[in-house]
């Protein structure tokens, strides 16, 4: 599940993660059982694994930059494998579809253009998340880098999309080894 806000659910086995925002802060969270209500306002969003043996993969139909569909993963029924990671600190995705949304998305060094930058939308069963400029692009002494950067994982467990840090930071997420 992921949430922009508060939901309900979540038994025994569940887990949830708050990664704060905050450059620096220490208030981000693992908790077990039940959501954090004081994390989180809107009901969560339920999605479907494709399966449980190598990741805790999702369904990706499209990502989306600046409202306008790229076509990177095939048509319905198929669809692009994509993981919820906290261990991954960036968005990522294979190398070509990497290089055509860094074109669109990638922030200068400088940070110049960062208020310029188009949204980045990713549709997970008929749901849209979509990251700012401001949830994608890092600063840090003055400097920006882009959140987003190739990663290619071989078959049988690739090709993936992750959805790392970056993604988290801005959706609490809730997993619930029961639901």
């Amino acid at each position: 599940a992921i949430a922009e806000g508060r939901g309900e659910g979540g038994g025994a086995r569940s887990f949830s993660f708050y990664l704060s925002s905050t450059p620096g802060s220490w208030d981000s969270e693992l908790s077990f059982g039940p959501p954090n209500t004081k994390r989180h306002t809107a009901p969560f969003k339920y999605h479907s694994l494709i399966s449980e043996q190598d990741y805790w993969a999702l369904r990706l139909s499209d990502v989306l930059v600046g409202g306008i569909s790229l076509g990177v993963c095939p048509p319905a029924p198929a669809y692009c494998k994509l993981v919820v990671d906290t261990g991954t600190s960036f968005l990522t995705a294979p190398s070509p579809q990497a290089a055509e949304i860094l074109g669109l998305i990638r922030a200068s060094a400088d940070c110049a253009n960062r208020r310029f930058l188009p949204s980045i939308s990713f549709l997970i069963e008929g749901t849209y998340y979509t990251l700012e400029a401001k949830d994608y692009v890092l600063e840090s002494e003055g400097e920006c880098v882009t959140g987003f950067s190739n990663l290619d994982v071989d078959p049988p467990l690739g090709p993936l999309w992750i959805l790392g840090d970056v993604f988290l930071r801005r959706f609490y997420s809730h997993f619930d080894l029961d639901g």
